[in-house]
């Protein structure tokens, strides 16, 4: 299983937890569209929501957090964790 976790100041802002890291790109996709606009410089939201709609899951998330500033600095830790048999 893959966790990414999206931090800021403290807190956290959202959670994705899947089998894959395609899977976990994709279940962030509609947290990076809701929060572009507010996070980044017009032209880097543009650029972001562009890789989104062609499905550059990888890149729009690199380029969002490597943008992010605007108003608060939020944080992507990635995961993979194993399960444990009993």
């Amino acid at each position: 299983m893959v966790i990414a976790i999206v931090h800021a100041a403290g807190e956290i802002c959202h959670v994705a937890a899947a089998a894959s890291v395609d899977a976990v790109r994709r279940q962030l996709a509609p947290f990076l569209r809701a929060e572009v606009a507010v996070q980044l410089e017009p032209c880097d939201a543009v650029r972001v929501l562009d890789l989104l709609g062609s499905g550059c899951y990888r890149e729009a998330i690199k380029l969002y957090f490597a943008s992010m500033g605007r108003w608060e600095n939020q944080r992507l830790s990635v995961r993979r964790v194993r399960g444990h048999s009993s």
